[in-house]
C-alpha cells in the first residue's frame, strides 16, 4: 500500500469511528493521517530540492468547495504560500464578482500528498474558527495568522536541514520548474494581494495556534 493510500485508509477509519461515536479513536486516526502527510510532503520536497536541476512536477486543482465555507481567500493564500515554501507554485482563481475561491491550482512533486496536507490544515483551522467568538474581522485575521504559523514551522524545518543554503537555492530551481508548468496555454496571471491584516485583532492568537498545530504534527511524525 502506498503512503497516499495509507493516509486515505486512516481518514476512512477516522470517519468510521466518528460515525460510531468513538471520538477519541477517530481523533487518533485523524491525527496520525495528518502527521504522515505533513512529514511526507516536507521530506519529499527537501529530498528533491537537493537535486540541482529542474524536477518533474505535476499539477492539481483544489476546488473552492473543498475548502471551509468561510474565509476562503485566507485559506487559499495560506495554501499557496505553503506550496511555495515546499518547492511548488500555486495560483488562486476566484468566482467572477465574488471573493469566493473557485479553485487553487498547485504544481509540485507529490501533489496528492500536498492536497491532503493542505486540506487537513484547512479543516483544522475551519473547525477552530467555527467555534470561535469575535467578529468577522477578528476571525478572518485569526485564519491568516494560523497559516502564517504553519508557514513559519515549514521554514524552520527547512532551516534545520544540515545544508540549509544549498536546500534554499535548490528550492528556487524546483519552484521555477513548478511555475513553468502551472499555466495552461493562453493563460495569464496577476499577483494575488490579500486584504490588509489587522494583526493585533486575531492574528497573534491564530499565529500561535498555527505554530502549535503544525509543530505538533512534525514532532509526533519524528517520534
Amino acid at each position: 500500500m502506498s503512503l497516499v493510500e495509507t493516509i486515505r485508509a486512516l481518514f476512512a477509519h477516522a470517519a468510521s469511528a466518528a460515525s460510531l461515536g468513538n471520538v477519541q479513536e477517530a481523533d487518533s486516526y485523524d491525527r496520525k493521517a495528518v502527521e504522515l502527510m505533513t512529514r511526507h510532503a516536507i521530506d519529499q520536497a527537501l529530498v528533491n530540492a537537493r537535486q540541482q536541476t529542474a524536477r518533474k512536477v505535476a499539477t492539481i486543482e483544489i476546488s473552492g468547495e473543498e475548502l471551509p465555507e468561510t474565509y476562503q481567500s485566507a485559506h487559499a493564500s495560506g495554501i499557496v504560500e505553503l506550496a511555495g515554501l515546499l518547492g511548488g507554485c500555486g495560483i488562486v482563481g476566484t468566482k467572477y464578482g465574488s471573493s469566493k475561491v473557485r479553485m487553487i491550482r498547485i504544481a509540485m512533486a507529490d501533489v496528492d500528498a500536498f492536497r491532503h496536507l493542505a486540506l487537513g490544515l484547512a479543516s483544522v483551522a475551519g473547525t477552530r474558527v467555527a467555534m470561535m467568538a469575535g467578529d468577522r474581522a477578528y476571525r478572518s485575521s485569526w485564519v491568516r495568522g494560523f497559516w502564517a504559523g504553519c508557514s513559519y514551522q515549514a521554514r524552520q524545518q527547512i532551516q534545520a536541514d544540515h545544508e540549509p543554503e544549498n536546500v534554499s537555492q535548490a528550492l528556487v530551481v524546483s519552484r521555477q520548474a513548478a511555475k513553468d508548468s502551472l499555466l495552461k496555454p493562453g493563460e495569464t496571471t496577476r499577483p494575488y494581494k490579500p486584504p490588509p491584516i489587522a494583526r493585533a485583532q486575531g492574528w497573534n492568537s491564530g499565529l500561535v495556534a498555527g505554530v502549535e498545530t503544525y509543530g505538533s504534527f512534525l514532532t509526533k511524525a519524528l517520534a
